[in-house]
């Protein structure tokens, strides 16, 4: 059997090919199981974020209603200004 002169370690040079081929498929499962394993972290902790935001905005919703009197309505800001009169000639 004549082998390449590439060779080494006496292999020929078609193994080593295929053990860097199945080096290169663990390297990159692994890498995918490390990508999956920090999106789903970072998945949750957006969730938690989020349930925290909202329970934060409901104890200040019911701030704001436990304040109004009842029978009393609320004013929206800015919402006696009339709208900016546009220009018929622009």
């Amino acid at each position: 059997h004549v082998y390449d002169a590439r060779e080494t370690n006496g292999t020929p040079l078609a193994t080593d090919a295929r053990s860097m081929a199945i080096t290169n498929f663990v390297m990159t499962a692994a890498a995918v199981a490390v990508v999956a394993s920090l999106m789903r972290h970072d998945v949750r902790s957006s969730t938690s974020v989020l349930r925290r935001n909202m329970r934060q905005m409901r104890v200040w919703m019911e701030e704001a209603a436990a304040d109004v009197k009842p029978g009393e309505q609320t004013k929206i800001p800015g919402a006696d200004k009339k709208p900016p009169h546009k220009d018929p000639s622009a």
